[in-house]
């Protein structure tokens, strides 16, 4: 991630992060969480998922939730403890104040990080009430989009909830990414092969 005067760059399995200048200079390993050590984690490094940036510090999503990294000297402190923040992942902001964060499997939690407060949880589940697995959350041109294994939830900013919009045919487990097309579509990278989405309209591909 490049964010303000530095570059982050997140390795996997608990081996940390990296902080760079702007010009690839090595400045520091960061990512410790000291308080954490010798627990059930079995380590005081994890990875880190996703950067939000906000009056100079930094944000991160963790397998502990959010934190927030002292660039001074690399450590993570707990920015938010609550009981459903676990294997926190992708950042989204939605105003100047509020972030909707995704969790693996604990729904989506809207964050106020003036307040370090959550202020709203969206629990996604399907008919039977089973919660999903969430693969990401995204934002296009058009909406901000969900991505589970029962299929993609559109963010209602009027309503303040996620509504599931279907796309027949494609295989929603093995969604991997959306991106913005130029010409009012979606496009959708699955483990399957890549579709063109012209927007609730018609899909193509793979």
């Amino acid at each position: 991630w490049k964010k303000m005067d530095n570059i982050i760059v997140s390795t996997r399995y608990s081996s940390g992060s990296f902080l760079f200048d702007l010009e690839w200079n090595f400045k520091k390993h960061i990512g410790y969480f000291p308080q954490y050590l010798n627990t059930k984690y079995n380590t005081n490094v994890l990875d880190i998922y996703d950067v939000a940036e906000k009056d100079k510090d930094y944000y991160c999503s963790t397998e502990f939730g959010l934190n927030k990294l002292n660039i001074n000297n690399g450590k993570m402190d707990f920015i938010l403890q609550y009981d459903d923040v676990v294997n926190a992942r992708n950042i989204i902001p939605i105003n100047d104040s509020t972030w909707l964060v995704r969790m693996v499997q604990n729904g989506v939690i809207k964050f106020n990080h003036k307040k370090n407060k959550v202020v709203k949880n969206y629990p996604i589940r399907n008919q039977k009430g089973r919660k999903l697995h969430l693969n990401f959350l995204t934002k296009t041109k058009k909406s901000i989009l969900l991505c589970s294994e029962n299929g993609i939830y559109e963010y209602n900013s009027n309503k303040d909830s996620f509504q599931l919009f279907d796309i027949p045919t494609l295989n929603y487990k093995s969604l991997r990414r959306i991106i913005d097309g130029i010409n009012n579509d979606l496009w959708i990278a699955t483990s399957m092969g890549l579709y063109r989405y012209e927007y609730k309209t018609k899909l193509t591909g793979p």
